[in-house]
C-alpha cells in the first residue's frame, strides 16, 4: 500500500507540472492580428514584388494583375508603399461573377485600377491607425489609394476573456463595403502588406 501510495504521489505531481507548464505556455498569448492563415511571418527579407512572388497560394493572381497592368517597378522600388491585398479566393471569386476564366482576358486599365485601389503611398503599420468604430466608422481616419479613392481605416479593439479590449486588435476598412484585414503588419524591405480576410470580393474598396 505503501509502494501504491509513492507511485500515485510521483504520477499526480507530474500531471500537476505538466498542467502549468501548458497554462504558463497558452493563457497569455495574444497576437495582435496575426491569424494562422499561412500567409507569411512578420517580416520578409526582400522587396514586395519579391514577397508576393514567394507565396503562389494566396498571391500569384493578384501578383499576374500587377505585372499585366505592369507597375512591378512600384512593387520593387524603394519607395515606401502599403498594399492592402486581396488574396487569390477574392480574385478567383470577382472573376468568376465576370465569367473571366483567364487573367490576360482582365483589361489592362482595370488591371491597374484594382491594384491602386489596394495601394497607399507610405508605410501604415497596423498601430499607425487610429482606434476606430466599424459599425459607424467613429474614430479611425481617412487614407487615399494611390487611384485617389478615400478609404475609412480604423483599428478596432477585441476583448479577449474578461479583459476589455485585450484581444486582437483587427483593422477595419470602409469602402463599398465594410471589411477586415485577416493578416497585418507582413513587412517586406520596402514597405507593407495587409492581407484582405479571404471572404473579401474585388471592388469592395
Amino acid at each position: 500500500m505503501v509502494m501504491i501510495g509513492k507511485i500515485y504521489s510521483v504520477v499526480m505531481s507530474k500531471l500537476l507540472v505538466t498542467m502549468i507548464v501548458l497554462l504558463a505556455l497558452g493563457g497569455c498569448s495574444t497576437n495582435w492580428n496575426f491569424e494562422n492563415t499561412g500567409l507569411a511571418k512578420e517580416h520578409f527579407d526582400g522587396n514586395m514584388y519579391e514577397y508576393l512572388k514567394s507565396d503562389s497560394y494566396n498571391w500569384d493572381s493578384i501578383r499576374l494583375i500587377i505585372e499585366r497592368a505592369e507597375l512591378v517597378p512600384l512593387f520593387e522600388g524603394e519607395d515606401p508603399i502599403t498594399f492592402i491585398g486581396p488574396t487569390n479566393h477574392s480574385v478567383r471569386k470577382w472573376m468568376n461573377n465576370k465569367f473571366i476564366t483567364s487573367i490576360n482576358d482582365i483589361d489592362k486599365d482595370d488591371c491597374i485600377k484594382i491594384v491602386k485601389d489596394h495601394l497607399f503611398a507610405g508605410k501604415i503599420l497596423r498601430d499607425d491607425i487610429p482606434k476606430g468604430e466599424y459599425l459607424t466608422q467613429e474614430g479611425g481616419d481617412v487614407y487615399t489609394t494611390l487611384s485617389g479613392k478615400s478609404i475609412w481605416m480604423g483599428l478596432f479593439y477585441e476583448d479577449y476573456g474578461n479583459v476589455v479590449e485585450g484581444g486582437v486588435r483587427v483593422i477595419y476598412l470602409k469602402g463599398n463595403v465594410t471589411i477586415d484585414v485577416a493578416s497585418s503588419n507582413i513587412q517586406p524591405t520596402n514597405g507593407v502588406v495587409h492581407s484582405l480576410s479571404y471572404n473579401y470580393v474585388l471592388g469592395g474598396l
